[in-house]
């Protein structure tokens, strides 16, 4: 499968009428562009997208491409993380994930983040950088992450990279896609992170690196503490 047939296989087709692609829409009672233009003339004989995208659930239809023979993350570094206090203030965007809305999580983007990330990791290209706040109780249950979301944004950056063979079992080696976890603070008791159902315990500014392909994640704060992470996604090219 080439690229950018993975991508629109899971995203599906965009419409300018309602501003939503059929991934985007999972959360509507009935698919907001069935007798769209786009959606009826790019259908034709194939499946429609939405359909698929109600029955496709993130957190069980991925977990098939885990190997569970690696640890599923690498140990980076330590670095310094920004300061707390403008962490806890850039992050207040509430998402929640797939079909289950106990999914929950909440977002912090910032442009001094931004600035932050791409000095202190220059060898990363492509970046999507984003703090997530877990608060006490709140979960992500385990998945591999599909990463379609930045695969579309870097083949808007690099046509080329649309033409790649590429399928969640098997990864364009090409893309040098990777995706950090950053600790923003102590590990406390209670806030866990697993990999492949091994638990990772850190310390303020270590830095992990996802086995994004293969590495099955889940988090879950069980303790009395907000938990802040940082989330870097690029493509690791350290000779552009």
């Amino acid at each position: 499968m080439l690229l950018k047939d993975f991508v629109n296989d899971l995203l599906g087709v965009a419409c300018s009428d309602c501003d939503l692609d059929c991934y985007k829409a999972i959360y509507t009672t009935k698919c907001p562009c069935k007798a769209c233009k786009v959606c009826v003339e790019g259908l034709q004989d194939e499946e429609c997208k939405w359909t698929k995208w109600k029955s496709f659930d993130y957190y069980k239809d991925t977990v098939e491409f885990a190997d569970f023979s690696k640890t599923g993350y690498e140990y980076i570094g330590n670095v310094t993380p920004p300061d707390l206090s403008f962490i806890q203030v850039i992050t207040s965007d509430e998402r929640s994930d797939g079909h289950n809305k106990d999914n929950v999580y909440t977002y912090g983007t910032h442009e001094l983040l931004d600035k932050w990330a791409s000095e202190t990791f220059p060898n990363v290209k492509y970046q999507d950088v984003r703090v997530q706040l877990q608060q006490p109780g709140q979960k992500v249950d385990p998945h591999v992450d599909t990463l379609v979301g930045q695969l579309k944004k870097w083949m808007a950056i690099d046509p080329s990279l649309a033409e790649l063979n590429h399928s969640m079992a098997e990864p364009a080696p090409e893309l040098k896609a990777v995706r950090y976890f950053i600790a923003c603070e102590d590990h406390v008791e209670g806030q866990n992170f697993m990999f492949n159902n091994k638990p990772w315990v850190w310390k303020k500014g270590d830095v992990v690196s996802l086995d994004v392909h293969r590495g099955m994640h889940t988090t879950f704060n069980e303790s009395n503490d907000d938990r802040y992470i940082i989330k870097l996604t690029g493509r690791y090219l350290p000779n552009n």
